[in-house]
């Protein structure tokens, strides 16, 4: 009987990275992916993160990426394929912490929905956001947590070590996951008597988590307020009804477990410093990641107030959007009344932290990407809640589960849809290192015309697009001529900056001078309000120019531009200032 189980998992398993590697073979996205898989390859090439260029996002993001494409080749299939090495981890963890807490039929079901959902060829789930790979490395903490009963101290200081990575690729998922653990550990267990000590500990842990949100939501907090009510709810019920119990495992031993899990929380951050700080470059990264560039950002999308109306029939899958609100929220009541299920008391109460912590991600951006992104970290929980409200058996676990089967077979058309609409949609060409991604026309058509074209230009030649369009630099290997300043044109591009910030990061001037110095191709993409709009915060840049650039050819609804500018001394001087030097550590091609 077991080799028959284990038979049916391989099947499954082999289904399951089947469809996830067919959904990441088709469709690009030229400036969310391009901003990622860019700057990976400039790392491969020997460049460093915040020295070289400017991210917002951690650095092992970039790192990993660039390893793999200097190992394996400059392809982006490369990138994919690592890409779904993380979804394979992470469906397998959704499994595992299912079946923990509900049983093998329900962790099955939540498995299949995370597989469908993020096997969508979409963006969401074909780019290499830093999130996936910070919330496999939380969720493998959590699995280790709960696993850790024979050495609880060794498995904390694992956890630690675990967030401490995921912190340097998504800063604000680390300190998230951090928390939340540090609560899971400190909550009171009102069925043994706290000392005084843990008791003061604990509200000490609740009071900095309240700073941490606080200071997150900053001047949005009352509107991205029911982002933190899983949270607050989880408190209320850990203070008045206790947190689960001590048993064994980490929460034995609370203190000693936090201080380890601590200390291997921040080996990762501190070796990143380090390594940074001896490239001479900290100071870059810490005004990059935490106190200068994230302050500029000015993106909010604030949480829609919920539409029964449109949670049945074709807008079902509107209902995914509130899953990070409601998923732990209805944990709360099912922990108040203490009933734990049937994977014992402590492993819902962490994956319930887990899916409180997780849920404040939907700030500043409180839309159905985040949301789909999240689904990981909440569908154990799902599956717990399910068990405990639909009971051992009877006519009640009957309804219950019949209702889940039916939000979820009408959630899962929308996706399923989707893929449907992309397989159908005619083939577009194949372009340069993006072998087998399956491309679709009118982009892509015009994409490869310019690629074509750019394939004639000298190889040293470097290019400016605007709008910021990064994929296309990969994919043509070729160098930004402001490469230093590409991220400032990403966030213009996409309005996550006000123009004033925009100005304040970009330096338009010290951006002119090196377009005198570099003479670049500049490559105009007018599509939608995109170019409008970076045009628009950078009056400087675009008067310049319309001044020294001409149309020299287009490509598709792409436009070529050629400088008609003489020697540096021959233009317009209140334009140019004097040309800065070349940016330190960079590599030419």
């Amino acid at each position: 009987m077991r080799a028959v189980s284990w038979l049916a998992g391989a099947l499954l398993a082999l289904a399951a990275t089947a469809y996830l590697a067919f959904g990441l073979h088709l469709g690009l996205e030229w400036i969310d992916e391009g901003h990622i898989v860019y700057p990976a390859w400039r790392v491969a090439r020997g460049e460093l993160p915040y020295r070289d260029f400017q991210q917002l996002y951690g650095p092992s993001v970039f790192v990993l990426n660039g390893a793999l494409l200097r190992l394996f080749g400059e392809e982006l299939a490369v990138v994919r394929a690592g890409l779904l090495a993380v979804k394979l981890l992470l469906g397998a963890l959704v499994f595992v912490l299912a079946r923990d807490v509900a049983g093998r039929g329900l962790a099955l079901a939540v498995t299949a929905a995370f597989v469908v959902i993020w096997g969508t060829p979409i963006w969401v789930f074909n780019a290499p956001y830093a999130n996936h790979y910070a919330l496999a490395c939380q969720l493998l903490a959590v699995a280790v947590l709960l696993r850790g009963r024979a050495r609880p101290l060794v498995a904390a200081l694992v956890a630690g070590v675990l967030v401490g990575v995921g912190m340097t690729f998504k800063q604000t998922a680390g300190v998230f996951a951090a928390v939340t653990v540090a609560l899971f550990l400190l909550a009171p267990d009102r069925t043994q008597g706290e000392p005084a000590w843990r008791r003061l500990l604990w509200w000490a842990a609740v009071l900095a988590t309240a700073g941490v949100v606080v200071a997150y939501l900053r001047e949005r907090t009352p509107a991205a307020l029911v982002l933190a009510l899983p949270l607050a709810g989880l408190v209320a019920v850990a203070a008045g009804r206790g947190g689960g119990d001590r048993g064994g495992g980490v929460r034995a031993q609370p203190f000693a477990a936090l201080l380890v899990f601590a200390a291997g929380a921040a080996l990762a951050p501190v070796a990143v410093g380090v390594v940074f700080a001896a490239e001479g470059t900290l100071g870059r990264l810490l005004a990059d990641t935490l106190l200068e560039l994230p302050q500029r950002v000015a993106w909010f999308i604030p949480l829609k107030p919920p539409d029964v109306r449109g949670w049945f029939g074709a807008g079902t899958f509107g209902l995914v959007l509130w899953l990070p609100v409601f998923v732990p929220l209805a944990a709360v009541p099912l922990l108040a009344a203490r009933r734990s299920g049937p994977g014992g008391d402590a492993a819902p109460w962490l994956l319930a932290w887990t899916a409180a912590g997780c849920c404040l991600a939907m700030y500043p951006a409180a839309d159905m990407p985040h949301a789909l992104m999240l689904l990981p970290a909440l569908l154990p929980l799902l599956a717990w809640a399910l068990a405990v409200a639909a009971g051992p058996r009877g006519v009640r676990r009957a309804a219950v589960l019949a209702l889940a089967a039916a939000i979820a077979v009408a959630i899962l058309r929308t996706p399923v849809q989707q893929a449907r609409a992309v397989i159908a949609a005619p083939i577009g060409p194949t372009l340069p290192r993006a072998a087998g991604i399956r491309t679709i026309p009118v982009a892509a058509d015009d994409n490869a015309a310019l690629l074509a074209l750019l394939a004639k230009e000298p190889a040293e030649r470097e290019l400016l697009i605007l709008p910021s369009e990064q994929m296309t630099y990969f994919l043509a290997g070729r160098r930004a001529a402001l490469q230093d300043r590409e991220y400032v044109l990403y966030l213009a591009t996409t309005g996550f900056v006000h123009p004033e910030d925009a100005r304040a990061a970009f330096d338009e001037e010290g951006a002119i001078a090196r377009l005198v110095a570099t003479r670049p191709l500049v490559i105009e993409h007018d599509v939608g309000p995109y170019l409008a709009r970076v045009r628009t915060m950078f009056p400087t840049l675009a008067a310049f120019l319309d001044k020294y650039y001409r149309e020299r050819e287009r490509a598709g609804r792409y436009t070529v531009l050629e400088p008609v500018m003489g020697p540096a001394g021959q233009v317009d001087s209140s334009l140019v200032p004097p040309a800065p030097p070349s940016p330190p550590g960079a590599l030419p091609h």
